[in-house]
């Protein structure tokens, strides 16, 4: 029975000029716009490669097409389920039908699995278009796939939903404009209403997994309820216009699916499977991430402080934190608005929008730059501090984390602590002995020296992998000759004057001013200038075992004034006067035991002062300099592989064939063979 309805189904759909012309004008749009999104590509290859993003044809080019050809189709839907009762209703044909030994059940599914090979065949021509770009680069076969299988659903859901409301209109037409409309609100309406039962019952989320080569139980599911629901709905009121007893099985049936879906969703999201389908697998986090997220046994949250304006950076950074949330189901993501918190994101220092602050155990970092590295890293630091305190040596006039006067380093202390530190002013000649559990020593511009004693203790410290964080100034004698496991490092005489004060409009040229930064994690998030007032520049006499990391520079128009700073000064290279650009602070390392001990110094101890940590990008430096020196994973981050379907080679003459045929040739022919069809159908008449 439903052999032979599909194929007088098909008879009667193929028989008419209007279905031949639909499907041609839908194939000319779709290709339209695929061949422009083709040679948009072909212009801004060039910038992507350069940017070393994971982007490529896949991405920009084949997916949007399969999206195009399913709004297509979402078109194409309405024309074609009117016409499968709401039409046989209006010529007085459904009532033969009813009256046949066919049931209600098999006339549904007859009529549904005619649109659904009419749509299947369009939709396979969509494929076949996009796959010929496998010719020309190494697409990624499995989201492309993937997604194609997706849109399989979501084309039977649209044919689901059209055949009800054909079956509840009396006219085509109404049938029609109905459709759209329900059409319209699964596929556009709830898509960003993140909880909302339109959120649900929307298409859209359910496609999101599959354009990322994600494969989901839940979705899977969800394209099964819902098409089950709306056949079940139009077979209710295909037994209710039969006048038979089996509607109220039918009206059972939708409740009891109704049931199912309220109750088993939550059951189904919380034992959700997925498996990364994509060609790199993009979808799922590397194996060092996936090693370091198995060991947490702690609560773990992300927080985002996103304008709420911005929802595509929002669904990035979403794709991007569910690659965790997929390995530790537990994490909770949240997003903030830094404009209705302006006090919070001033205390954690946002300054862009899409940080993020990780808290692990009630420690917490921010993360600048959004990678899976950059957040990897920030967990196994937050995790692996073993609660370590950070002392700040007191005893000979240095910079004291507890004074909140302007030369006072209390809002460093302050910052600091909101992300999980633990510090402490520590005076060594009152205590006698550094604690076992010191992560950090800060040395903040001492005016007088340590004595002999603090010497051994501080050297001992460093013999045994101790971190080391050294501030000066330029009116200090500054050198570290006299410790054995320190790298020599002195100071030039004088102070480092900088021409490019004047640009930021300080009165007096003693300010270093520093604009460009070397690709360290030193710099990282660094955007604006830092300053350093009445600073030194440092000289490394003997490394002695030690590896330069980086250095920050000063400006070429710099150097190291040794005269008063009043009236115009000159460099006078009489007096060692360098030229700029001048070492302002150097950052040194060496491995210990499978440990790598970090150590830093810097000529200036005003930029993590009250008055100036504001300034610039002063408190992102300090910050990027803590993290450093207490990160106990400095591997480098690795170069991002550059994806296979990123550059596309398309000669001329190919473009000129792929566009004749699915532009002309493909839409003529579909056309002609519509006409040739009902002529000949005419003739035997």
């Amino acid at each position: 029975m439903i052999g032979a309805m599909l194929k007088t189904e098909l008879r009667r759909f193929f028989a008419t000029p209007l279905a031949w012309v639909i499907i041609a004008v839908s194939q000319l749009i779709l290709a339209w716009a695929f061949f422009s999104e083709l040679e948009y590509y072909e212009n801004i290859q060039a910038q992507l490669a350069a940017k070393q993003t994971s982007l490529g044809v896949t991405s920009l080019v084949v997916i949007p097409a399969l999206l195009n050809g399913l709004n297509i189709i979402m078109l194409m839907t309405p024309l074609l389920t009117m016409r499968s009762i709401a039409e046989e209703w209006q010529s007085r044909r459904l009532d033969m039908l009813l009256a046949s030994p066919m049931t209600a059940g098999q006339l549904l599914v007859s009529k549904y699995l005619a649109v659904l090979v009419v749509l299947g065949l369009f939709w396979l021509t969509v494929l076949l278009q996009v796959m010929t770009l496998q010719l020309a680069t190494g697409l990624d076969l499995g989201r492309v796939l993937l997604l194609w299988t997706a849109g399989l659903f979501v084309i039977s859901t649209f044919i689901a939903a059209g055949l009800w409301l054909s079956s509840l209109a009396r006219h085509p037409l109404i049938a029609a404009i109905t459709t759209y409309g329900l059409l319209i609100l699964l596929r556009f309406v709830g898509q960003n209403d993140d909880g909302s039962l339109l959120h649900w019952f929307s298409i859209t989320p359910h496609l999101q997994a599959a354009q990322l080569g994600l494969f989901s139980s839940t979705d899977l599911m969800y394209f099964l309820m819902v098409i089950g629901l709306f056949l079940i709905l139009g077979w209710t009121q295909l037994l209710k216009l039969r006048h038979t007893q089996e509607r109220w099985s039918a009206r059972f049936s939708i409740i009891l699916i109704l049931i199912c879906l309220v109750l088993s969703w939550p059951v189904l999201k919380q034992h959700e499977f997925t498996y990364d389908l994509s060609a790199n697998r993009n979808n799922t986090l590397s194996a060092p991430s996936q090693e370091m997220m198995q060991t947490l046994d702690k609560p773990l949250s992300f927080t985002v402080y996103l304008n709420d304006s911005n929802s595509v950076l929002k669904k990035q950074i979403l794709q991007l934190l569910n690659r965790f949330k997929r390995e530790r189901p537990q994490i909770v993501i949240s997003f903030i608005d830094p404009q209705n918190n302006p006090e919070a994101a001033r205390t954690l220092g946002i300054t862009k929008n899409g940080e993020l602050l990780v808290r692990y155990n009630e420690r917490q970092q921010l993360v600048k730059k959004l990678n899976e590295e950059e957040i990897r890293k920030t967990i196994h630091h937050l995790s692996s501090r073993q609660q370590g305190w950070i002392l700040n040596l007191q005893g000979h006039q240095e910079v004291s984390l507890f004074d909140e006067g302007l030369y006072g380093a209390s809002l460093f202390m302050q910052n600091l602590r909101a992300r999980g530190y633990q510090l402490r002013d520590f005076n060594l000649l009152k205590q006698g002995q550094l604690p076992a559990n010191a992560e950090l020593i800060i040395i903040g511009a001492p005016k007088n020296s340590l004595s002999l004693a603090e010497t051994a203790l501080i050297d001992t410290y460093m013999e045994n992998g101790g971190n080391l964080l050294w501030l000066t100034d330029a009116d200090l004698d500054f050198k570290t000759k006299g410790y054995n496991s320190l790298p020599d490092i002195s100071v030039l005489p004088g102070v480092i004057v900088d021409a490019t004060a004047a640009k930021l409009d300080l009165s007096s040229p003693d300010n270093a001013v520093i604009t460009k930064y070397a690709d360290h994690s030193l710099t990282s998030g660094l955007s604006r200038h830092t300053l350093f007032p009445q600073a030194a520049a440092l000289k490394v006499n003997d490394f002695r075992g030690w590896t330069q990391e980086t250095r920050l520079l000063t400006n070429a128009a710099s150097w190291n004034e040794t005269g008063a700073i009043k009236g115009n000064i000159e460099r006078d290279p009489v007096l060692f006067e360098e030229q700029g650009p001048l070492p302002l602070a150097i950052l040194l390392s060496r491995q210990q035991d499978n440990h790598t001990q970090r150590t830093a110094f810097i000529g200036d101890s005003d930029f993590i002062r009250n008055q100036l940590l504001g300034r610039g990008d002063n408190l992102q430096l300090t910050l990027n300099l803590l993290h450093w020196l207490t990160a106990t994973d400095g591997k480098p981050q690795q170069a991002a592989t550059r994806p296979s379907d990123q550059l596309i080679e398309l000669a001329k003459t190919g473009r000129a064939i792929y566009g004749l045929f699915y532009l002309f040739l493909l839409p003529t022919l579909l056309i002609i063979s519509g006409l040739l069809i009902v002529r000949k159908r005419r003739n035997r008449k």
